[in-house]
């Protein structure tokens, strides 16, 4: 017979136990061995060294030791008194709860248990939430029928469950904001990168639509305003690499009407001219104007000279006294006029022809006016019929100035995708081919047939919204009849995601979108439910944009209120002046306010005032880490002796060194850097400063 312990099972029944441990916290199995109560005895097998443990299926109890070979009658006992049975409580029954992602970029995934009473099994995707958690955590239920015994530590009565909602939240994209400011230049702006995409100070890098460098600084607070990150350029350690000191101008940058800006190599061997007219390697059809020298990295070469300009000559033709005759020439607009007999002593008229190209034959002569339609050059463009891809009637004809589209492609316009189908003889038209908006095939062009656009009132928490328009793709022609909703974009549809999650509103009929489905739908009133003012700011401060924030309520910030409730709103704009600035006038804010009754407001809040920057009032001796050297600086702002900033040799665009500040400049000592930013944290030794930018120094 074993002796009676303390032990600690991971089920109040013995019987439906997994383990025995020793401790109440169920870290640390019990030895191997049996284990009895009530009755029921299981062996402990599997553990090793407090790991582990596995109970055996349950055993009734031997009986223990031999009977006495002989023993004394026993008196009959009189029958026990028994409590009367009860029935015992069913087991509570658990349902698979799995976690939602906490980030856009992923997360989430966690299991659960739970057995908050509700009607009947749960639906498919039904939402519940974790309150107790900030921010709340979602979860769904994942279809799985309820169970009785979980497995160890996944029961969670903290969770509750969302009526009439269902799957997890779309989560909108994260991002990150950054200060940076224009290498070589004090022009400050906010950069915006994916929430993946992280920078540390002094980190430079581009944005999308601009070949600028800029300085990352300090991690910014999320705004409105900002520049993309350009994510298919890597950031740069510094500016010098980002932008290298210049070299020799190597080639031009080149410019023609209706097209963006380009590069071309300069001719070595036939060397041009800003301002000169040349036919290039990429377009050997139009004419592009050299301008400035610039350091270039193209491929792009000069091919040829631009063809001259047209000439047009305007005569008046005759027909000689000896039996008149024949003339032949190319109109200025391009007509062919082929051998036009001219009567004897007759006047056939004005013509106007492409200078060099008048041939006559017998008595024919001309009386030269003058140029004519100089400036009308040959057309350049071609003509296409073209035909919807949707299968619409009629034909457009549109022109397009550039490499020949084939038959078969496909061309956008105004949203609408046509098919190419053939040449046009016909010039009447002004509709002109965008180039970027060329396809290979109608597919390409539209992957999204019977997907509607449509805009749509939007509010994240009412029905019946009569602001903030959002675009959308329905997947039918109704917004009453479809059954699922894209975000606006021409390749959306072709995924499984769907709009944000709200209410979505026509004017008649609202509903609500999950995110995934349809639910609630409610009828408008003709009549709008609400009225809105809708704010402009009128920026009139004088001086660098760079001194002062304007912050508070911004362009398109709105206030609403019931329709007839006559309710009195103001708007709340202010103006902040930056450490290095002053205002010396103002600043004065004249924020727009009015009342809300019964039609919808726009105003303006107006911001006037002068800022100037604040001259250097304090002056610095610093001595550079590494090689000791002494330079003089000047500040508006205080720095504690003895502390390591950053700083910028004067006149050097883009070298920077890391230095302690030492004392104040000695009288008539000339200032040869610049204080950029500082104290440093671990002074000489931070990573600004020693090159290893593997930290995060925000």
């Amino acid at each position: 017979m074993g002796a009676a312990a303390t032990f600690y099972i991971d089920n109040p029944s013995f019987e439906k136990a997994t383990t025995v441990f020793s401790d109440a916290a169920l870290t640390t199995c019990a030895p191997n061995g049996f284990y009895q109560m009530g009755g029921i005895v299981r062996e402990q097998v599997d553990c090793v060294a407090g790991l582990g443990g596995r109970l055996l299926p349950a055993e009734e109890c031997p009986t223990c030791g031999s009977p006495p070979t002989t023993a004394p009658a026993l008196p009959t006992p009189a029958p026990e008194s028994k409590p009367p049975i009860t029935q015992p409580a069913t087991d509570p029954l658990y349902y698979k709860l799995i976690s939602c992602p906490t980030t856009s970029s992923g997360g989430g995934g966690t299991l659960k248990y739970t057995a908050i009473p509700q009607s009947g099994t749960p639906t498919l995707g039904q939402r519940y939430q974790d309150s107790t958690q900030d921010p709340a955590i979602f979860y769904t239920y994942d279809g799985s029928a309820g169970i009785t015994d979980p497995p160890p530590n996944t029961i969670d009565n903290n969770i509750q469950i969302v009526p009439g909602v269902f799957n997890c939240p779309t989560l909108l994209p994260v991002y990150n904001f950054y200060n940076a400011i224009l290498c070589n230049n004090v022009d400050s702006i906010i950069v915006r990168s994916p929430e993946g995409t992280t920078f540390v100070a002094g980190q430079v890098v581009k944005v999308i639509g601009s070949t600028l460098c800029y300085e990352i600084r300090t991690i910014a607070a999320q705004t409105s305003i900002y520049r993309d990150y350009d994510t298919s350029i890597p950031p740069y350690p510094n500016c010098e690499a980002c932008n290298p000191t210049p070299l020799e101008p190597n080639g031009f940058r080149i410019t023609k009407p209706g097209a963006p800006d380009n590069e071309v190599l300069q001719n070595t061997n036939n060397p041009r001219s800003q301002g000169e007219r040349i036919l290039t390697s990429f377009d050997l059809q139009d004419c592009w104007t050299l301008q400035e020298p610039i350091i270039t990295v193209t491929a792009n070469t000069i091919r040829d000279d631009c063809p001259p300009d047209l000439q047009c000559t305007l005569s008046i033709m005759y027909g000689g006294s000896s039996g008149g005759g024949t003339f032949s020439a190319t109109g200025c607009d391009g007509e062919e006029f082929n051998t036009v007999a001219i009567p004897q002593d007759e006047e056939w008229g004005s013509l106007c022809y492409q200078t060099g190209t008048l041939t006559t034959t017998g008595s024919v002569f001309e009386d030269v006016q003058g140029p004519c339609n100089a400036d009308v050059p040959f057309d350049p463009y071609d003509y296409y019929n073209l035909k919807r891809c949707d299968g619409g009637s009629g034909v457009l004809i549109a022109k397009y100035n550039g490499a020949q589209i084939n038959n078969g492609q496909s061309v956008k316009i105004a949203g609408t995708c046509y098919n190419v189908d053939s040449l046009s003889t016909s010039n009447s038209t002004t509709t002109i081919i965008d180039g970027t908006q060329i396809f290979d095939n109608c597919s390409q062009c539209n992957p999204c047939p019977g997907v509607t656009d449509i805009r749509l009132n939007y509010s994240a928490n009412s029905h019946c919204s009569q602001n903030a328009q959002s675009a959308v793709l329905l997947n039918n022609s109704t917004f009453a009849s479809a059954t699922f909703m894209y975000p606006f974009g021409s390749q959306n549809c072709t995924t499984s995601n769907g709009a944000p999650a709200g209410y979505y509103s026509d004017g008649t009929i609202s509903r609500q979108w999950t995110g995934s489905q349809f639910t609630t739908q409610q009828n408008c009133s003709s009549t709008p439910q609400t009225v809105s003012a809708v704010l402009t700011v009128d920026n009139q401060i004088l001086g660098p944009t760079d001194g002062y924030t304007i912050s508070g309520d911004l362009d398109n910030a709105t206030k609403e209120a019931p329709i007839g409730s006559s309710t009195p709103f103001a708007f709340s704009t202010t103006v902040t002046v930056k450490p290095g600035f002053t205002f010396t006038v103002g600043p004065v804010v004249n924020n727009y306010s009015g009342t809300l009754n019964n039609s919808n407001l726009t105003g303006t809040t107006t911001i006037t005032g002068t800022v100037v920057q604040d001259t250097p009032t304090y002056s610095y001796q610093l001595r550079q880490c590494g090689t000791n050297a002494i330079y003089n600086s000047e500040s508006t702002a205080t720095y504690p002796p003895g502390g390591v900033v950053m700083a910028r040799l004067k006149g050097s665009g883009n070298i920077t060194f890391c230095a302690t500040v030492l004392q104040n400049v000695p009288a008539n000592q000339s200032i040869n850097a610049d204080i950029l930013y500082g104290p440093l944290s671990i002074g000489c030794n931070n990573p600004n400063c020693t090159g290893n930018y593997n930290y995060d120094p925000f």
